[in-house]
C-alpha cells in the first residue's frame, strides 16, 4: 500500500482527481488523506459490497478506509444501502456520524465496456480466422462456452454438472454440441510468442468436452465469444464481470443472450440476461438447452458480422461514460461541502460547473 502512496504523492498536482478502484486498495483513501488532506479522491467498488462486508477484521479501518475518499460509488444502489447499514451497525463510536458520512458520500455507478473498442478487435482479421478454426474444428458442432476464473471454480462446477443433466434429459446434444469451460487466470494482450488457449482446444477437438486454464488473450476470448451458441458466465469477486456484456457485442447477429445465475449482481445492470437458479442443476440445463435453440449464432446457420447498429447500445455504460459520472459526482460533493463551509469559490481547475468538468 504504501508503494501506491508514494507514487501518488510523487506525480500528485494540487487540482488532479485520484481514482481508487475496487477492496484490495479500500485502506488508500485513508493514507491519502493523511498524506494529501486537501487531495479530490473518488473510491470505486467493482466488487459487490456485500460480499466485502462479510468479511471478518478491522471493520473501523474498513470504515476510515473507504470513507477517507470525497465519495464512494459502488455497482448497484443495494450495494450503497448496504454499506450504509453496515456502518450503523458496527461502528463502535459515533454511529451517526458514519452513517451521514455514507449517506453522503456513496452513490451506485454501474460498470462500463467500451462497445467501439471491443467491436473492433471482434471484427479484426485475427479474430475471423480463430473463428473459421473452431467452425472447422468442430464442424457442424454447437460450441456451449463456461467461461470463468478460478475463484468461479464452484459454480463452473455446477455448470458442468447442469450440461451433463442436460445430455441426459436430450441425448442427442451429446452428439451436436461439445462442452468447452475455459477458467481464465488472465486477459493479456497478443504477441506472437504468447502461449494461445487455442492450442489446447484444438488438441481436444474431439471429444465431448474440453476444459482448459490459464491466461486468456484479447483475441483468443472475442473469437471464443463470437463463435460460442450459448455462453454461460460464472461470478466470483474480482472475475471477470464485463465478459457477459463484452459477449452481447461481439456475438453474430442473432438473439443469443448471456447465461447467468440468478444471484450474479450483472442481471440487475442488464434485465437481458438468461438467468438461471444457482444450483439447480435441471434450471441449467433448461437454460442450456433453451439457449441453444435461440435464432442467430452457428448452430443455427446464421454467423453473420456484428456491427454496432445491430445493438441498443443503451445498456452499455462505456468506460469514458462512466469516468463522467463519477467526476460528476465527485464536484457535486465538493461543491456541496464548500456551499455548507461558506467558501465556494470554483471547483477543480477553476471550473464553476460539474457538468462542464465531467464533459455532460
Amino acid at each position: 500500500m504504501e508503494c501506491f502512496l508514494d507514487k501518488i504523492h510523487e506525480i500528485y498536482t494540487p487540482g488532479d482527481v485520484i481514482m481508487v478502484h475496487d477492496y484490495h486498495l479500500m485502506m488508500l483513501p485513508r493514507l491519502l488523506r493523511q498524506r494529501l488532506p486537501d487531495a479530490h479522491v473518488a473510491f470505486s467498488m467493482h466488487t459487490p459490497c456485500r460480499h466485502i462486508l462479510e468479511t471478518p477484521g478491522r471493520l473501523g479501518e474498513f470504515l476510515e478506509g473507504i470513507l477517507g475518499s470525497n465519495i464512494a460509488t459502488f455497482l448497484e444502489p443495494e450495494d450503497a444501502v448496504d454499506f450504509g447499514s453496515w456502518c450503523v451497525q458496527n461502528s463502535f463510536d459515533r454511529p451517526s456520524y458514519w452513517a451521514t458520512r455514507a449517506m453522503d458520500s456513496c452513490t451506485s455507478v454501474p460498470m462500463g465496456i467500451d462497445v467501439s473498442g471491443i467491436l473492433s478487435v471482434a471484427q479484426s482479421e485475427a479474430v475471423s480466422e480463430r473463428c473459421e478454426t473452431v467452425r472447422r474444428a468442430f464442424e457442424a458442432r454447437a460450441l456451449v462456452l463456461s467461461y470463468g476464473t478460478p475463484g468461479s471454480k464452484m459454480e463452473m462446477e455446477e455448470v458442468s454438472r447442469g450440461y451433463s443433466q442436460l445430455l441426459k434429459q436430450a441425448p442427442w446434444w451429446e452428439g451436436c454440441a461439445i462442452f468447452l469451460e475455459v477458467r481464465c487466470t488472465s486477459r493479456a494482450g497478443d504477441s506472437p510468442e504468447q502461449y494461445s488457449i487455442f492450442d489446447d482446444i484444438m488438441d481436444s477437438s474431439d471429444t465431448v468436452a474440453i476444459r482448459c486454464e490459464g491466461p486468456v488473450s484479447e483475441l483468443d476470448f472475442h473469437a471464443l465469444v463470437r463463435c460460442s451458441d450459448a455462453a454461460i458466465f460464472s461470478f466470483a469477486p474480482g472475475g471477470p464481470m464485463t465478459a457477459a456484456l463484452e459477449y452481447f457485442v461481439c456475438q453474430p447477429r442473432g438473439e443469443k443472450r448471456p447465461i447467468v445465475s440468478d444471484l450474479n449482481p450483472i442481471g440487475y445492470q442488464v434485465p437481458g440476461m438468461i438467468q438461471y437458479r444457482q444450483g439447480d442443476y435441471d434450471s441449467i440445463a433448461r437454460t442450456i438447452d433453451y439457449t441453444l435453440q435461440l435464432p442467430g449464432g452457428l448452430w443455427m446457420g446464421n454467423p453473420g458480422t456484428p456491427r454496432l447498429e445491430d445493438y441498443d447500445v443503451g445498456i452499455f455504460n462505456t468506460a469514458e461514460w462512466w469516468a463522467k459520472v463519477v467526476l460528476r459526482h465527485l464536484m457535486k460533493n465538493l461543491v456541496r461541502g464548500c456551499r455548507s463551509a461558506g467558501t465556494y469559490d470554483t471547483d477543480v481547475r477553476g471550473s464553476r460547473s460539474p457538468e462542464a468538468f465531467a464533459g455532460a
